[in-house]
């Protein structure tokens, strides 16, 4: 089969574009992630606070009594090189033949989502990450 010069360019622009929208799929899913993480850390962070308060309060009222002093925890951080990575990422997923074809579903689903306005569902998993 000979393809002219004209469908190998819209071809290849289309590749482009869809390997864009992985991009940035990639990135959003990164983004999710990390939101996540800072309200596991938060959450983390007031029971870290409670259980402080009450360390001080018997190291006060027990001197002697030598008590584990609560596990500090790290906060999560957002990178760009890992930002870049996930981007990446979802381009090369988009692109693959098998995965690009339920993306394409996927995207769909998105598409009446937006189209009707279900800001709920925006918030789910399954919207913001690269999962089929």
């Amino acid at each position: 089969m000979n393809m002219s010069i004209q469908t190998k360019k819209m071809l290849g622009g289309v590749a482009s574009l869809w390997s864009v929208l992985g991009f940035y799929r990639g990135t959003k899913h990164y983004d999710y992630n990390c939101k996540q993480e800072m309200i596991k850390y938060n959450e983390k962070m007031t029971e870290y606070s409670k259980d402080m308060e009450k360390y001080n309060i018997d190291v006060k009222e027990y001197p002697k009594i030598h008590y584990r002093v609560p596990q500090k925890i790290e906060k999560p951080q957002k990178y760009y090189i890992s930002t870049v990575g996930y981007g990446l990422y979802g381009s090369s997923i988009f692109l693959l033949p098998y995965p690009g074809i339920l993306f394409f579903f996927k995207e769909m689903y998105m598409l009446e989502i937006n189209l009707r306005g279900l800001n709920e569902e925006k918030k789910t998993r399954y919207y913001n990450s690269l999962e089929v």
